[in-house]
């Protein structure tokens, strides 16, 4: 069984939500992240993203660029940007993009279930990038964005979530994508503990983003673990921010790959040398979605 629990946080202020909410740090290229926050000095970009504080072209290894990171975190704290939510809670957090929508929890999971395989990864990390989010964690003394899980489908879960979004939403705004965003906070300490117990009988959960968050937040445990070697498990830097939805909500969208040539070979050639290792079928005009596993669709020269 996997622990998901409620946490105290730092969050936006209810007027600030909207401004300070971004995509994920490393869907942009720096130069997008710097246009980003040029548009908006108070996305969490330039928190998440530090180098974007930085004139172009600075390194953003530098240990400079990761302590703006943890000053900004401070600053908007001081300024009334984002406030500290000292009761422990867990967080409804609905996602709607067209017509599709997707509920899940906002809690910490445990490192020691990440270890353990209770929190079940299923891609390698890159060493750079987990070195960029260890560095980033221990320079904010905060972990800034979460770990997306997916778990099996609780009739149970989904309910009491459904019930409680009944009441008005802490959050509710549209992003410059068209992405919804509603979010409501369960403090109440009944529904807290009987959610915590519901989601224990669930099993292991999964991660379907967040490799490198989910490890980096497991090497900085380690760090901690040693430098106070009395630790009782209890800290909070033995668990890792996450948001958990369950698989029958989820969607799995297409994941594409472009080639820039093909490698000196006419179309014709090139189809041949497919057909060596695939049966190839002309699907038409349309686009082409495949339904079962092995099967592969491919746009070439119209």
């Amino acid at each position: 069984m996997a622990v998901i629990r409620p946490f105290s946080c730092i969050r936006p202020t209810m007027e600030n939500a909207a401004v300070v909410a971004s995509r994920p740090y490393d869907v942009f290229s720096e130069e997008e992240a710097r246009q980003a926050v040029g548009r908006n000095p108070h996305s969490i970009l330039t928190i998440t993203r530090p180098e974007t504080q930085f004139p172009a072209g600075t390194d953003p290894a530098a240990p400079e660029v990761y302590a703006a990171a943890g000053e900004r975190l401070e600053a908007w704290i001081r300024q009334g940007i984002l406030e500290d939510d000292r009761e422990p809670s867990y967080y409804i957090y609905e996602v709607s993009v067209g017509a599709h929508q997707q509920t899940g929890l906002v809690g910490c999971a445990s490192v020691d279930d990440y270890w353990n395989h209770q929190v079940k990864a299923h891609e390698a990390v890159r060493t750079k990038k987990l070195e960029d989010r260890t560095r980033h964690i221990e320079a904010c003394a905060a972990q800034t964005g979460p770990v997306f899980l997916a778990s099996h489908s609780s009739p149970e879960i989904t309910n009491t979530l459904a019930h409680a979004k009944l009441r008005a939403p802490l959050y509710s705004f549209t992003s410059e994508e068209g992405v919804g965003h509603r979010v409501w906070k369960l403090s109440d300490p009944a529904i807290v503990a009987s959610l915590e117990r519901k989601i224990a009988s669930l099993g292991p959960v999964y991660i379907a983003d967040g490799h490198h968050r989910a490890f980096a937040a497991a090497r900085v445990c380690e760090k901690m673990r040693k430098a106070n070697p009395d630790y009782t498990g209890e800290e909070p830097f033995n668990y890792f921010l996450c948001a958990v939805f369950p698989e029958d909500e989820l969607q799995i969208l297409a994941y594409n790959r472009v080639l820039s040539d093909l490698n000196g070979l006419g179309t014709g050639e090139f189809l041949a040398r497919v057909e060596e290792s695939f049966d190839v079928r002309p699907v038409g005009t349309t686009a082409f979605y495949p339904k079962f596993k092995g099967i592969f669709g491919m746009y070439l020269d119209g």
